[in-house]
């Protein structure tokens, strides 16, 4: 099931009947019951299986910070920080055990929303339980061990590490459309609830969450949608209301330059990744605050249109980047835009739209 599908499905999937008619649907729920039949067949997700060189308590998230590396300089000392360059030690810890997860319960949503067969809401709600809420495995309600740089700060987690929580939308998600269509039991719901509350409660108040609500790029807005989503999901109408008005002043305004461009995301050595990624963010944030019956695109076109202008010249065109680029993935960076223009394109925009959408499928 790719990204775009998933994407798609879940965050619209009110919306499902208008694929219906599309060549590809078939395949694509084929595709959905394939992978949802071989992961029955595999036991659920923990996060408990892993060394306890950081944390005395294995229920806590583990990850090493993906840009940090052993210092040839200083064996055993402090790890230093190569932008860009991706440590595989990353994968001995959590965040790829988290990815397993959000893949079983996204896949397992989708094809009980598709099929009514309860083995995949059941397989679904197993793996809730066994991530958010089983006593012996269920992850403490914070990300303190997110993203370590090892040998510093007393091998706290940093700030960006929060940003790999993002996921955690896929998880609320799911577990809207499965309830769309037969509510999970009330003590799961009520238990996930209370966890989720737990971390809202950290992302607010702790110094890690703190410092990443002030951050000025990509992860600002990531904090945002996540939070915003799990205020709506617990019924935390006073957290979703300040997010959404702060949003355009404190994070479009400050982030997108008149031009449209970033200069944040630019200024790294993945600029037109990030640049990319920054947008899949302030989508997620448009079609969240669609589904509260909140327009919240069409009321800020201007500024969300000049960042996504600003970024077309460039599709198809590497040649023209000025900036560092150091994967240079450029095909698949540009799927993503083409995904996101489509995104958009479902928050039905005013006619005589600004954005090239016919020049991009």
């Amino acid at each position: 099931l790719s990204l775009s599908a998933q994407k798609s499905l879940l965050w619209n999937a009110d919306r499902l009947y208008t694929v219906k008619s599309d060549p590809t649907y078939e395949k694509l729920k084929n595709s959905i019951f394939w992978n949802a039949k071989s992961l029955l067949e595999k036991e659920d997700e923990v996060l408990v299986n892993k060394p306890l060189k950081f944390v005395d308590d294995a229920r806590y998230y583990v990850s090493i910070g993906v840009y940090w590396w052993p210092d040839p300089s200083n064996p055993g000392g402090p790890y230093i920080r190569k932008d860009g360059q991706i440590n595989p030690e990353t994968q001995d810890y959590d965040a790829p055990k988290l990815s397993r997860m959000i893949r079983r319960v996204k896949t397992f949503a989708v094809a009980f929303y598709l099929t009514g067969e309860l083995i995949y809401k059941d397989a679904m709600v197993s793996q809730l339980r066994s991530w958010f809420l089983d006593p012996q495995t269920g992850m403490l309600p914070n990300f303190q061990y997110g993203q370590i740089h090892p040998g510093s700060r007393d091998n706290i987690g940093s700030a960006a590490g929060l940003i790999e929580a993002y996921p955690f939308n896929d998880v609320i998600e799911a577990i809207r459309l499965v309830n769309s269509e037969s509510a999970i039991d009330r003590k799961t719901m009520t238990a996930l609830k209370q966890w989720f509350s737990d971390f809202a409660d950290w992302m607010i108040d702790s110094d890690i969450g703190l410092a990443e609500y002030w951050a000025t790029n990509n992860h600002g807005i990531a904090y945002d949608v996540l939070l915003a989503n799990i205020a709506e999901f617990i019924g935390r109408k006073d957290i979703l209301k300040r997010v959404t008005d702060d949003f355009r002043w404190m994070r479009l305004d400050c982030q997108i330059m008149p031009d449209g461009s970033q200069p944040l995301e630019l200024d790294r050595t993945r600029s037109y990744h990030y640049v990319l990624y920054n947008l899949v963010h302030i989508v997620d944030f448009c079609i969240l605050q669609e589904n509260l019956g909140n327009s919240y695109y069409l009321a800020n076109k201007d500024i969300i249109d000049s960042a996504f202008l600003w970024v077309v010249p460039y599709v198809g065109h590497p040649e023209k980047w000025l900036w560092v680029e150091n994967l240079r993935k450029w095909a698949e960076e540009d799927k993503i835009f083409c995904m996101e223009l489509q995104r958009i394109k479902r928050l039905k925009p005013r006619r005589n739209d600004t954005l090239p959408f016919a020049d991009f499928g």
